[in-house]
C-alpha cells in the first residue's frame, strides 16, 4: 500500500511540475514580445498628429479623454476575468492579461483557460492566434492575411483604452457623416 501511495504522489508531483513548466514556457514567448514592444515603445518618439487636424468626431472624443499632462501613456495593461466558450455549450473560466501599445502599434493578449492557454497578438502588422494544451503542445495556430486584418480591426476597436494611439500619424481618419469616422 505504501508503494502505491508513493507512486501516486510521484505521479501527481510530476504532473503538477509539468503543468507549471508548460505554462511558463508558453508565457515566456509573450513576455519576450512584451519586452521587445516596451523597448521599441520607449525608444521611439511617436510621429503624432495634433488633435486639431483630425475630423470633428475624433477631435471631440480626444478632448474628453486625453490626459491634460504633457506625457501620455503609450502602453497599458488590462486584466480580464470571465468565461470563454471552448466548444458549443461548454464555458470555461479564464483569466487574461492584455498589453496594448501606441508608439509601435500592437497588442498581446494571453489567456489561461486551464488546461488551454491562448495567445492573440498583433505585432509588426501581423496577427496571430496560438492555442496550447497545458502549455506543452500547440493545438491550434492561425496566421495570414485575414488574421492580420482581424487583429488590426481589434487593435483599432480597442484604441479607446489608449487614446494616445489615435494621434499616430500612420492612422488616417476620415469623417463619413456626422458622428461616423473611418480609420
Amino acid at each position: 500500500m505504501k508503494t502505491v501511495l508513493k507512486i501516486l504522489v510521484a505521479l501527481v508531483t510530476v504532473g503538477v511540475a509539468g503543468v507549471g513548466t508548460g505554462r511558463f514556457l508558453f508565457g515566456r514567448k509573450a513576455d519576450e514580445d512584451v519586452l521587445l514592444q516596451e523597448a521599441a515603445n520607449s525608444a521611439g518618439t511617436p510621429q503624432r498628429t495634433t488633435p486639431d487636424s483630425l475630423p470633428a468626431t475624433v477631435r471631440n472624443y480626444l478632448r474628453r479623454v486625453l490626459p491634460t499632462e504633457s506625457v501620455m501613456p503609450t502602453h497599458i495593461v488590462l486584466k480580464q476575468r470571465g468565461e470563454i466558450q471552448t466548444k458549443p455549450g461548454a464555458w470555461t473560466p479564464f483569466t487574461a492579461t492584455q498589453h496594448i501599445f501606441a508608439t509601435r502599434p500592437g497588442f498581446i493578449w494571453m489567456a489561461d483557460a486551464f488546461p488551454v492557454y491562448v495567445r492573440d497578438s498583433f505585432l509588426n502588422g501581423k496577427g496571430q492566434t496560438l492555442i496550447s494544451l497545458l502549455g506543452l503542445g500547440t493545438i491550434g495556430r492561425d496566421t495570414g492575411p485575414e488574421m492580420n486584418q482581424g487583429a488590426m480591426l481589434r487593435y483599432l476597436g480597442e484604441l479607446c483604452w489608449l487614446p494616445a494611439a489615435f494621434l499616430d500619424q500612420r492612422l488616417r481618419w476620415q469623417e463619413q457623416s456626422p458622428g461616423v469616422v473611418e480609420a
